[in-house]
């Protein structure tokens, strides 16, 4: 706070010249206190944009291509148990097994494609898909099923 002393009209020439060397600090603190402070929001919306990220992963696996895997794995032992007694059976049975396996690559193509659209679009939101997706669909090479970091 800066005020005159009682009995002044104005500021004396000293004052003035004190107030022009500490403006220019001033400022720059103030500004870099601002700067810090977006800087901080920002590192939040990040963090919580990634662990939204994951629970959105979470409940895509668990929903989705949990229950998937498990039907086939379910669909495989009936094909086991009809293999010796009624083989034409367990052939339509791996038809649909083949068919069923092959939904859930799509399902894993799909999430794989919405982490890459998410990486995209809002830079650092989505960490669990940034850090695993070197070489994986989005980079345009073939994904077989497998990613590693280069």
């Amino acid at each position: 706070m800066i005020g005159l002393r009682p009995g002044e009209q104005q500021p004396a020439p000293a004052d003035l010249a004190v107030l022009e060397l500490l403006a220019v600090p001033l400022a720059a603190a103030l500004h870099a206190t601002d700067l810090s402070r977006q800087l901080q929001l920002s590192r939040e919306r990040i963090v919580a944009a990634r662990e939204e990220e994951r629970r959105r992963i979470r409940r895509d696996l668990h929903d989705g291509l949990g229950p998937t895997l498990a039907g086939a794995a379910f669909q495989a032992d009936a094909v086991r148990n009809l293999l010796a007694f009624d083989p034409e059976r367990a052939a339509g049975l791996l038809v649909e097994l083949r068919a069923e396996i092959g939904g859930a690559v799509g399902e894993i193509r799909r999430l794989w494609t919405d982490c890459g659209r998410r990486t995209s679009t809002s830079w650092g939101s989505s960490a669990p898909c940034a850090n695993a997706r070197h070489g994986c669909p989005s980079s345009g090479r073939a994904w077989h099923g497998a990613c590693s970091a280069s």
